[in-house]
């Protein structure tokens, strides 16, 4: 299965982001199947919602791209971690600042367990 070809017009972004997303995934829940069942349910979500597709994207790709074990005492900042990771290699690629603080909030906000009340659409998009 081409899963980068799942993110249609993003198909590009997926291919470069992909290896990130999941290459330390000890947990078969956060693999390629649930980055397409976060995307599928995105999608359904902005198209009533609203939000920035692209910033949606990368944020369903990178939003688990730091895997820390559900049992660590880091656990809780595992979507800040992962943040942090994302604003990194977003940068990399050149994206704007203020499409990369987009990516971001989003991806801290997209978990319950971190407490971060999401603020944008992309934010209550991808914590649905």
């Amino acid at each position: 299965m081409n899963v980068a070809a799942k993110f249609e017009l993003y198909e590009k972004l997926a291919t470069d982001l992909l290896p990130h997303a999941i290459e330390d995934a000890r947990d078969a829940s956060h693999d390629a199947a649930h980055l397409l069942r976060v995307w599928a349910n995105v999608q359904a979500i902005s198209d009533v919602e609203g939000g920035d597709l692209e910033v949606l994207a990368a944020a369903t790709l990178l939003h688990d791209c730091v895997d820390v074990p559900k049992d660590s005492p880091d656990r809780q900042h595992a979507s800040r971690l992962a943040a942090q990771r994302a604003q990194r290699l977003l940068t990399s690629y050149g994206w704007v600042d203020c499409k990369v603080a987009k990516v971001v909030h989003a991806i801290e906000a997209h978990s319950f367990s971190a407490q971060i009340k999401p603020i944008s659409i992309e934010a209550k998009v991808l914590q649905d």
